[in-house]
């Protein structure tokens, strides 16, 4: 024999009871989220440590990195003043080219003012080379 059922307004219809074994399983339930909660905190913490060291770590590198290059930047500067000395190029040029240095090293250049650039003869103008 066949029931007529009356339709059941489901915003409306709620069970008077968990079922018995949802209601067993409720701490046990209680207890996996708690746990998986801290679990999930503790990875979290974990991770940031991790990555916090590696960065420091990356940043030591860097730093040992540009402390070694800084001394090699030195020790080459040192090199070129070394190579670039005055008399090193005097006896290179001596010998190469057969060059002899002046005798007064140190002689004034003029040049005529309709020669200069116009940011040259601003320059020369701050600097008061020019008498007008």
């Amino acid at each position: 024999m066949a029931h007529i059922t009356q339709a059941i307004n489901t915003s409306v219809y709620r069970p008077k009871k968990l079922p018995r074994v949802i209601k067993r399983q409720w701490p046990v339930l209680r207890l996996t989220v708690v746990i998986s909660v801290v679990g999930l905190v503790a990875a979290a913490v974990t991770w940031r440590q991790v990555s916090f060291e590696r960065s420091e770590l990356e940043v030591a590198l860097q730093r040992t990195t540009i402390e070694s290059l800084s001394k090699e930047l030195v020790h080459l500067k040192g090199q070129v003043e070394i190579e670039s000395s005055y008399p090193k190029i005097a006896e290179w040029a001596r010998q190469k080219h057969g060059w002899k240095p002046i005798q007064d090293r140190v002689r004034p250049v003029s040049i005529p003012q309709n020669q200069l650039t116009p940011s040259a003869l601003s320059e020369a103008r701050l600097l008061e080379a020019i008498h007008e």
